[in-house]
């Protein structure tokens, strides 16, 4: 409404101008402009890894679904939205966090990485400060319109409720996997879409993802350093696509500024953009066989969409093992800890994950890992101590005392 309103009105009286296009042209100014302002977000994240930006900028897969749909905005305010966290401003984090999920749902599995993190680090007050930021955003954005229009508010929620297979998904897969002599689909994954309801559907498509989403939080407790904040968002987002009933070819952006944060490898990163973009023009294929005109059997269709769930799952398997293995993190090569961390970026493990670790790789490493956490106390103890010194040095220099040369710079 915001452009077309406008450029109907303008174009009402002029019958030269062709609306639609220009609606196209105007939305994929905005788009292009948000594109580059994530692009930017990733270089003030990574400056001392200013490459790893080229890979959300010259991604193929960008450039052929960025004006699918509006996916973008929701985007952009999410890269502001970790670019805050990153600086530690967690409300301003949380505002911008939750009108990304206004207009997209998908950042709100971003506060689940928040909230584990904090777990394992100890420091809860900037998560719980981001995460109440953004209910207090969401509800000011969202309660007068549900209320005003709530028959039209409540309609995505309950069309995604009743919406059944979509195209490309695991479930698509089965429902169309060619079984041979020219026949496709398993049975099973059929009768899951013959309910109106599909409730069986969304249970067991739920139920998939929880689980994957209890395995990221083990891991996140288990690995022997805490894992990165945009690694555990790509594998959250990467956990919803994977086990999800709905996976439109634009949802590819979303993955793609949190692999660059979780991986910033070219390897498997390319594999999994040239499986994108198979998948983009098989899509395409497809709608032209949908309308009566094929262009390729099914199997090609599916075939596309196998290619691209398995390079998803086998990024998402890198990342775990660079989890597993930290000596194999990129960023941790160049960075000390977690540069997108904000308040977790060089924090210490919380007693808590310590002894769970202990428990389940044996006491001794949990003493281990104890004791060096009370050494770092020490040390952060210490240098307080040297700080409030050096802080009184000052005050006495203030106050007309002795100051030593070392404190005040002259010599």
């Amino acid at each position: 409404g915001v452009l077309g309103l406008p450029l109907h009105h303008y174009a009402e009286n002029r019958p030269d101008v062709n609306q639609g296009r220009t609606f196209y042209d105007l939305n994929a100014f905005v788009l292009c402009a948000l594109g580059v302002a994530t692009v930017a977000t990733l270089l003030a994240v990574r400056r001392r890894r200013p490459w790893d930006a080229a890979m959300f900028a010259l991604s193929p897969a960008l450039f052929v679904t960025a004006t699918v749909n509006w996916d973008l905005l929701a985007i952009g305010l999410a890269a502001f939205g970790w670019l805050a966290w990153a600086r530690r401003k967690p409300v301003l984090a949380g505002v911008l966090l939750s009108l990304g999920v206004s207009a997209k749902l998908y950042p709100l599995l971003f506060f689940g990485p928040l909230l584990l993190l904090a777990a394992r680090s100890g420091r809860w007050r900037a998560a719980l400060t981001a995460a109440g930021a953004a209910v207090v955003t969401w509800v000011a954005v969202n309660l007068p319109v549900a209320l005003l229009w709530q028959e039209s508010w409540s309609t995505f929620f309950k069309f995604n409720s009743e919406r059944g297979i979509d195209w490309g998904t695991l479930w698509y897969i089965g429902e169309h996997f060619p079984v041979g002599n020219g026949k496709y689909g398993i049975q099973w994954f059929s009768d899951l879409n013959t309910d109106p309801t599909h409730h069986g559907l969304n249970m067991l498509y739920l139920a998939l993802f929880l689980i994957c989403c209890a395995a990221i939080a083990a891991l996140t407790f288990l690995a022997p350093r805490r894992p990165r904040f945009g690694a555990l968002a790509f594998l959250v987002v990467a956990a919803f696509l994977l086990t999800g009933k709905v996976w439109s070819q634009q949802y590819v952006l979303w993955l793609l500024p949190l692999a660059v944060l979780a991986r910033p490898r070219w390897g498997a990163f390319l594999a999994w953009q040239f499986a994108e973009l198979a998948y983009f023009v098989c899509f395409y294929g497809e709608l032209m066989g949908a309308s009566g005109k094929s262009v390729f059997p099914e199997w090609v269709f599916v075939l596309a969409a196998v290619l691209r769930w398995v390079t998803v799952a086998v990024l998402s398997g890198y990342i775990v093992r660079d989890m597993l293995y930290p000596a194999r993190d990129a960023v941790r090569s160049t960075y000390e800890d977690d540069p997108d961390g904000g308040d977790f970026d060089g924090a210490p493990d919380a007693g808590f994950a310590i002894r769970l670790r202990g428990y389940f790789f044996g006491p001794d490493l949990g003493a281990e890992a104890l004791a060096s956490q009370q050494a770092e106390d020490i040390e952060e103890s210490e240098k307080s101590e040297d700080a409030e010194d050096a802080g009184g040095a000052v005050d006495q220099d203030a106050s007309g005392g002795d100051v030593p040369e070392l404190i005040t710079g002259r010599g």
